[in-house]
C-alpha cells in the first residue's frame, strides 16, 4: 500500500505532446482544402457539363420539330435526307 502512495519518479508517456498534435492538425488541414478544391472543381465542370448539354439540346429541338413535320406532313422521307443534309444539321437516328 505505501508503494501506491509514493510519487513516481518515471515519467510515463501518456498522451500526446503539443507539437504532435499540431503537425497531426497540419496535416489533416492540407489533405481537407486539397479535398475541397477537389469538390469544388467537380461541381464547377458539372456545372458547366449541364450549361453545354443545355445549349447543345436547345439546337437540337428545332431540328427534331423540322424533321417530324417534315415527315409527317410535306416530304416523303429521301427529300428529308435532302433538306437536312442541305440545313448542314447530321442527320441523327432513323427519321
Amino acid at each position: 500500500m505505501n508503494e501506491e502512495l509514493k510519487p513516481k519518479t518515471k515519467k510515463q508517456n501518456s498522451g500526446f505532446t503539443l507539437i504532435e498534435i499540431m503537425v497531426a492538425t497540419a496535416i489533416f488541414m492540407i489533405i481537407m482544402l486539397a479535398a475541397i478544391g477537389a469538390l469544388f472543381v467537380a461541381s464547377n465542370s458539372a456545372q458547366k457539363a449541364k450549361a453545354l448539354r443545355a445549349a447543345m439540346d436547345n439546337g437540337l429541338v428545332p431540328t427534331t420539330i423540322a424533321r417530324r413535320l417534315l415527315s409527317t406532313f410535306l416530304l416523303p422521307k429521301p427529300a428529308i435526307k435532302i433538306v437536312m443534309a442541305v440545313a448542314g444539321r447530321p442527320l441523327v437516328g432513323r427519321l
